[in-house]
């Protein structure tokens, strides 16, 4: 199972588990947006800066994921992924590109959007919280140590490549407000990594009605 298959299945399965066969969509129904170098040969992946970096194992379009319905017509797609995505945009031009896509997608279909909590990693910068204080679904295989401001800043700027910040609420109401049926989703075991991007990440599930 590829990698966009891999998060949908698992979201779509901790949210709306009657709606897990969408994975099982043909190819050009399912657009896999911002994919990188997570290239699953069971999606459309579309990204405008990795194309050089792909390896050989699926095609990518390197399109302005701001700008599908210049491409993609209404209700022609089953699933719709931005895994980590959505913050590199300015926040209102990913208000308006959640909407957009949300036009692509046919009835009852998935959309799913990860981004990085700042709201919470401020809160426990502020309150000089540690790793071990947070719930499993926040651990990594680092040593505990203090949520930093230093991690803080880094969640927040990447480097001046991210240019918005969400909390669970603002992004639940950008997919209602783009009219989905919205539902949060927790991974439910410790996370096997050494980077604390996914630590703090938020997940929510959208479906079409």
């Amino acid at each position: 199972m590829g990698p966009a298959d891999y998060k949908a299945m698992r979201a779509l399965t901790g949210t709306f588990p009657e709606y897990v066969d969408l994975i099982n969509s043909p190819i050009e129904r399912k657009l896999h947006l911002g994919s990188g170098i997570d290239v699953d040969p069971k999606w459309v992946n579309i990204d405008q800066s990795y194309k050089d970096r792909v390896p050989g194992n699926g095609e990518q379009l390197q399109l302005n994921i701001t700008r599908l319905r210049e491409w993609f017509e209404p209700g022609t797609a089953d699933l719709i992924l931005s895994h980590h995505v959505v913050e590199h945009l300015h926040y209102r031009e990913a208000l308006e590109s959640i909407k957009q896509w949300s036009e692509i997608l046919a009835s009852g279909g998935a959309m799913y959007i990860c981004v990085p909590e700042l709201a919470w990693a401020i809160d426990c910068a502020r309150g000089g919280k540690h790793w071990e204080e947070q719930p499993e679904h926040r651990h990594g295989k680092f040593d505990p140590e203090i949520i930093s401001w230093e991690r803080v800043n880094g969640l927040a700027y990447q480097g001046g490549d991210h240019r918005s910040a969400w909390c669970r609420e603002a992004l639940k109401v950008a997919l209602q407000d783009a009219g989905l049926r919205v539902k949060m989703w927790e991974r439910p075991e410790l996370i096997d990594c050494t980077n604390w991007l996914p630590c703090c990440e938020i997940i929510a599930v959208g479906i079409k009605p």
